[in-house]
């Protein structure tokens, strides 16, 4: 209703903050998935440099953290039969449209990166 009167566009919440979302079919199971996210160590290898904080966490299904800037990034996954993972992202409390479009660059690289490497045996 306020998208077809004009009081907000695609990706602005109620609020007037923005959300940005991404996401990817991993050809590997939710298993395997969640271990890249929540092992510091594999996830410092396609999401290097980033110190984010980890607020809750449910093994193979999700992940609310807090990141760097203050922003939040919510990961969720899918599993979509014995071998692949949907694995979505939503990046929340972003400051303008530019933002938006930024953060779904980046995120696309991100989990392109991901995908990588989790296809090399």
């Amino acid at each position: 209703y306020e998208r077809i009167r004009g009081l907000r566009e695609v990706g602005q919440r109620r609020d007037g903050a923005w959300e940005a979302n991404k996401s990817k079919t991993l050809p590997v199971p939710a298993s395997r998935v969640w271990r890249a996210l929540a092992d510091e160590a594999e996830r410092e290898r396609w999401l290097p440099g980033v110190e984010l904080t980890v607020r809750t966490a449910i093994a193979e299904k999700s992940m609310r953290v807090t990141w760097p800037d203050g922003t939040s990034v919510q990961l969720y996954l899918v599993a979509k039969g014995d071998a692949k993972t949907q694995l979505a992202v939503q990046h929340t409390r972003l400051a303008s449209k530019e933002d938006v479009e930024q953060r779904k660059l980046f995120w696309g690289e991100r989990l392109g990166r991901l995908a990588e490497l989790l296809a090399v045996p």
